[in-house]
């Protein structure tokens, strides 16, 4: 199912340009409908750079403030992750919203059958305060949209959530995460969602080369 998560952020933020390569993290009070944006290497990034990381950053926003920082880690073998660490949120009276996105992901192990993840683990919840997620997957490297593969919360400090779904993914393909703090509710958490990709068995390789070389070998037999 096709899920467009960016509406209330985009609604109260002026959305900066973003690339076929880029880290977005939003933050919207649902309360005040105000937001804020932060793009990698972008001017309300602190160290300037795009370099895969949106260092810790404290942030005000409407009735509710919050620590949080982003990074990124794809490494050849076809395994692409997104971390969203928040830290100390105290939730205004609507509760807040705290996406993070990130698009171009896609190494060359990755396209085709993979694992997508979602894991949150909460080190800090107020009592009755529930963190909700979303995690989405989209096949044309769009932020802050696709499929939502996983839905989890967590209602207690030290609770941790790992759910997981098989995709098949194109190169370059996006992740996504959005999190819903409840109103009133003081928590600190990550919530990460990773793609790994699925090897083609052993067994099957050798039967594809044993096509190709029987192939081969009516070929040289018509010749």
């Amino acid at each position: 199912m096709k899920t467009t998560m960016r509406a209330a952020v985009a609604a109260a933020v002026i959305a900066a340009p973003i690339s076929a390569d880029a880290l977005e993290i939003g933050i919207f009070d649902i309360g005040t409908a105000t937001g804020y944006q932060i793009v990698d290497g972008g001017v309300n990034d602190t160290d300037g750079v795009a370099n895969g990381v949106i260092a810790a950053v404290f942030q005000s926003v409407g009735s509710s403030t919050i620590q949080l920082a982003a990074s990124l880690f794809t490494d050849a073998n076809g395994f692409s992750s997104l971390l969203l660490s928040v830290g100390n949120a105290v939730a205004g009276s609507g509760g807040l919203q705290v996406t993070a996105t990130h698009t171009g992901f896609g190494a060359a192990a990755t396209p085709g059958p993979a694992i997508v993840a979602l894991d949150m683990n909460a080190s800090m919840l107020s009592d009755g305060g529930v963190v909700g997620a979303n995690a989405l997957y989209d096949n044309a490297n769009q932020p802050g949209t696709g499929t939502s593969f996983a839905v989890g919360s967590v209602t207690s400090a030290g609770q941790t959530v790992n759910l997981g779904s098989g995709a098949t993914l194109n190169d370059p393909f996006s992740l996504s995460v959005f999190t819903n703090i409840s109103a009133g509710a003081n928590a600190s958490f990550d919530a990460t969602v990773s793609a790994t990709s699925v090897p083609v068995p052993a067994a099957g390789l050798l039967l594809l080369a044993g096509l190709g070389g029987l192939g081969a070998m009516k070929r040289r037999k018509k010749a």
